[in-house]
């Protein structure tokens, strides 16, 4: 999942949803950590009616150290690293950003905060 956190997607992987998918599958999420209910998650990888989990981002970052997603089965967790940034990337889009500024266009990649991603 690479979903935005906003208030339609928040906890929208809840229990309802993890029952509906199959046994085998994966939850990887690397958007945004409000999108899931992770006691549900916890509860759905103890009992495993999911084959497992690759978590990047959380409801609380970092993750306490007293998590139970620490000690839950078929859980791999990252260090919220899903999104790799380059010095040369940010730097051409910062430059290009500030040529339209400058010009007063409107700038690239902007975030829409009535949308809020």
């Amino acid at each position: 999942m690479h979903l935005p956190g906003t208030a339609a997607t928040k906890g929208i992987v809840d229990a309802e949803f993890l029952a509906k998918i199959p046994e085998r599958a994966w939850l990887v999420n690397i958007g945004r950590g409000t999108t899931v209910d992770e006691s549900a998650l916890v509860e759905a990888l103890n009992n495993r009616s999911l084959g497992g989990a690759v978590l990047d981002v959380f409801l609380e970052e970092p993750l306490p150290r007293n998590h139970p997603l620490w000690s839950t089965p078929n859980t791999f967790i990252t260090s919220h690293t899903a999104a790799r940034n380059y010095p040369p990337d940010i730097a051409s889009l910062f430059i290009e950003n500030y040529h339209l500024f400058i010009l007063g266009k409107p700038l690239s990649c902007q975030v829409n905060f009535e949308r809020g991603y």
